[in-house]
Parts: C-alpha cells; sequence; structure tokens
C-alpha cells in the first residue's frame, strides 16, 4: 500500500508540473503574440506623427509624403533611426513641395523650427526630380555608428596606427574613406575629425565632442574646408595627400602600377598588379564574381565581366532554388 501511495504521489506531481509548464508557454506565447502582432505590440509601432510609420524589416522609420502633384502613392522620403528624425524630413520635403506658405497645416512642428535648416527646392518639380533631389538630400545625412566592428579608439573616424605609436584620423569624404592625418594623441585626432566632419555636414554633423564647443567655428570650418576635392582636403589640413586613388572599385597605385586586390573575410583573397587602371579593374570584377558570386553585381566595375562558368553557376543555382521554393 506504500508503494501505492508513493506512484500517485509521483503522478501528481508530474500532472502539476506539466500544468504549470503548459500554463507559462501558453502565458510566454501571448506576450510574444502581443509584442509582434496585435494590441499594445501594434500601437508602439505606430506613429504619432504625419507622414511617418514603422518599417519592422528594416527597423527603421519610413517617410512617404503624398502631395496632389505627386499622384496618389507619393515619394519615399526615407529611412531614419528616429521617430522624430523623420518627422522632421517630413516637414522639411513638405516645405521644398509647397513652400513655407502653403504647409503649415500638415507640418509635424511649428515652421519656424526650419528657418536655420536647409530645405530642398522641390516646388514646380516633376515626380522624379522630385525623387531624384531627395535622394541627394540623403546622401548628404552622416551615416550612423557601427557598433558591430572592433575598433582601437573610442572616438569616431579614429585608429591606432604603427606608425611611431601615433592615431590617424579618417572620414569618408566623396564615398571614399579620406586620411586626415597623423597626430600624438587620440583626442587630437577625434577633434580634427569633428572639424571636418562639421565642414561637410554643418550643424548636423555626428562628432565625438559635444558640437557647442565648435558653435564658434561652424562658420570658418564650412567656409574653409567644404567644396574641396580629397587631395584639396589633405592640403588644407597640413596632410600629404595620398596618391593611390582610382576612379574604379577595388583598384589602387602602388609602385608605379595599379593593383587590383579583393578582400574576403577580412583577408585580402587577391592582389595583382597591372600597367593600366582599366587592366585592373577588369581584373578585380572577374575576382569578385569568382570569391562572391552571390554580392558581386554590386561591387564590380563593368556589366560584362561576369565570366561565363560563373553565369552558368549561378543560373542553375536559381534554377534549383525556384523548384525548391515551389515544392
Amino acid at each position: 500500500e506504500s508503494q501505492r501511495e508513493q506512484q500517485q504521489q509521483q503522478r501528481a506531481a508530474a500532472a502539476a508540473h506539466g500544468a504549470g509548464s503548459s500554463l507559462r508557454s501558453s502565458g510566454g506565447a501571448a506576450a510574444a503574440a502581443a509584442a509582434v502582432g496585435g494590441g499594445e505590440g501594434q500601437a508602439a509601432f505606430r506613429s504619432q506623427y504625419r507622414g511617418v510609420s514603422y518599417d519592422k524589416k528594416k527597423r527603421k522609420w519610413r517617410v512617404q509624403i503624398k502631395v496632389a502633384a505627386l499622384g496618389k502613392s507619393g515619394v519615399s522620403v526615407g529611412y531614419f533611426d528616429t521617430e522624430d528624425a523623420a518627422a522632421r524630413a517630413y516637414d522639411r520635403a513638405a516645405i521644398g513641395l509647397l513652400g513655407r506658405q502653403n504647409c503649415r497645416a500638415i507640418l509635424n512642428f511649428p515652421i519656424e523650427e526650419y528657418d536655420n535648416d536647409s530645405v530642398p527646392e522641390l516646388v514646380g518639380k516633376s515626380r522624379e526630380e522630385v525623387k531624384a533631389t531627395l535622394k541627394s538630400e540623403r546622401a548628404k545625412l552622416p551615416r550612423r555608428r557601427l557598433t558591430n566592428r572592433r575598433r582601437t579608439s573610442r572616438y569616431l573616424g579614429v585608429g591606432s596606427s604603427n606608425r611611431k605609436n601615433q592615431w590617424q584620423a579618417r572620414i569618408l569624404y566623396h564615398g571614399k574613406v579620406t586620411h586626415l592625418g597623423y597626430y600624438r594623441t587620440e583626442e587630437e585626432a577625434a577633434r580634427v575629425y569633428d572639424k571636418v566632419a562639421i565642414s561637410l555636414h554643418g550643424a548636423g554633423a555626428q562628432t565625438n565632442f559635444p558640437i557647442d564647443q565648435y558653435k564658434h567655428e561652424v562658420g570658418s570650418l564650412q567656409q574653409k574646408l567644404s567644396g574641396l576635392s580629397r587631395e584639396e582636403l589633405q592640403r588644407a589640413l597640413g596632410v600629404k595627400p595620398m596618391d593611390k586613388s582610382s576612379t574604379f572599385r577595388g583598384v589602387s597605385k602602388k609602385k608605379g602600377r595599379w593593383e587590383a586586390k579583393v578582400m574576403l573575410n577580412r583577408k585580402w583573397a587577391y592582389r595583382e598588379l597591372f600597367d593600366t587602371e582599366q587592366e585592373a579593374a577588369r581584373a578585380y570584377d572577374t575576382a569578385v564574381w569568382r570569391l562572391k558570386p552571390r554580392e558581386a553585381r554590386n561591387y564590380a566595375n563593368f556589366k560584362d565581366t561576369c565570366p561565363a562558368d560563373v553565369a552558368e553557376a549561378l543560373r542553375v543555382a536559381d534554377k534549383v532554388r525556384f523548384r525548391g521554393l515551389r515544392a
């Protein structure tokens, strides 16, 4: 009898444990459904601002502006990291499209807040011209700081260098990483980066130190450094220009010749020297098609450089993938 009682107690305990775990799992599922699907979760992704919505896939705030001149679908102003930045981008596009006198009713913030902002001139432009102008405006915005890459400095645009234990300042200028010089201290390199960033982006620049510290220099910096080529910018900073630039991706000058190189998994997977810049560019394209066939279309300098065997392999792989999706 004592054995029967023990068995009954064990069965009751197991049943109670199973019921508790099922309740916990159902509660967790409900919470997850509320966060992703309906209820309060959906409300968290709604914006309080006009023309702003949250894109779950990109995890950014999307801005779409619709006025009669642009048709029913309107045009996309872009994607932004914060809801506030997206709302202000909508306002600037509305001011540009309708003019300051006609847009007050549809703005998210008082128009007086944009008195000192640069607003794109969009009045009277066609839909395609508006899209092109907004795209060029987005290109002027400072890029978001990468957080998943290993950094050798706590400052943006600064890295340690083996050259006499100095610190190197660099910035993305006209689409290319540009050397801004070597400096004794990390802070000195960071301030040089800040000043160049301010000359490019004005008061909206992303800086290492509070931008208020440079408020008396903003005008002079923009006048002195803005509009320069990469080499002119380096000379203005007292830095010797590095004559390695090429008009082609993946190509640089080395020892009087042109070097093509491709990086794979943060290591140089291909490097070769050529007599002409164009030969190096075509060699780069061939290498990138073989090493990164899925991404090569975005990096190749010429459209006709995909090797025949690589193109055939990609077609076969796409067919197999398509059949798998249909199945």
